[in-house]
């Protein structure tokens, strides 16, 4: 399952492709480390609009506290009040979605939103 981070500092390419989930999501979550501990950032809120549990959610939340990271995670910003006060109160915003799935408009919707909240976001983690 490919994953990248889409933002302005980081992208997985497809080339990762072949490599298997859990090493995909070590490294999407060191790159994720290191930003944060370039930017001087410690928590992270993690936000999707999907659903179901996915697997992938779970693994990078584990492998980002894993890295010392205080990571809160929880549901679309947009529908869940509780996720939305999470955002604001954390240092930064990944959202994670999967291709196929995921709304574009909402996560425009998403990213308006954070930008009106004055929420940092960080970038998405796309899944296939």
């Amino acid at each position: 399952i490919p994953l990248r981070l889409v933002g302005s500092e980081m992208c997985i390419r497809d080339r990762y492709k072949k490599e298997p989930l859990e090493k995909q999501i070590q490294y999407v979550a060191k790159n994720i480390y290191y930003l944060c501990k370039h930017k001087d950032i410690n928590s992270i809120f993690i936000t999707s609009s999907l659903s179901d549990n996915v697997k992938a959610f779970d693994m990078l939340a584990e492998s980002l506290k894993s890295n010392g990271l205080e990571i809160v995670s929880g549901k679309d910003i947009l529908t869940d009040v509780e996720s939305l006060e999470n955002a604001i109160n954390s240092e930064a915003v990944i959202f994670f979605e999967k291709i196929g799935r995921s709304d574009y408009n909402d996560l425009c919707d998403n990213l308006d939103l954070c930008e009106q909240q004055g929420i940092n976001v960080l970038g998405t983690v796309m899944i296939m």
